[in-house]
């Protein structure tokens, strides 16, 4: 698996699937975003040149393509676009939960204010 992280990568794309022992690519917002100097995953720039990526992809159907999906409706989004494999979550989001979790209990356990 290779992982696709920059414009030039994407640009070469179809040449990179094409390597012998290459089983598939992994792409996804964080490294793109940056590239095109945004840190909004929605950006349509964003969209557009990961949809262009994983289209690009497609055209070698032996090969794997794993896509980020962070809720289950872009879990079954990504699946309907064609994508074989997921990643379900990421570092920060589960660190965003777990803090998340740890203040909202620890919250819960201080008395009441006076």
């Amino acid at each position: 698996m290779m992982i696709i992280e920059s414009l030039e990568a994407k640009d070469n794309l179809a040449e990179i699937l094409a390597v012998a022992g290459v089983t598939g690519i992994a792409i996804g917002p964080g490294d793109i975003s940056m590239a095109l100097g945004t840190s909004d995953w929605n950006d349509l720039r964003v969209i557009r040149i990961l949809t262009e990526m994983a289209d690009a992809a497609k055209s070698f159907p032996q090969s794997g393509l794993l896509r980020l999906a962070l809720t289950p409706e872009e879990t079954a989004s990504q699946v309907a676009s064609g994508v074989n494999m997921i990643l379900l979550t990421h570092d920060v989001q589960i660190i965003r939960g777990m803090y998340a979790d740890l203040f909202r209990a620890t919250a819960e356990r201080l008395p009441e204010p006076l």
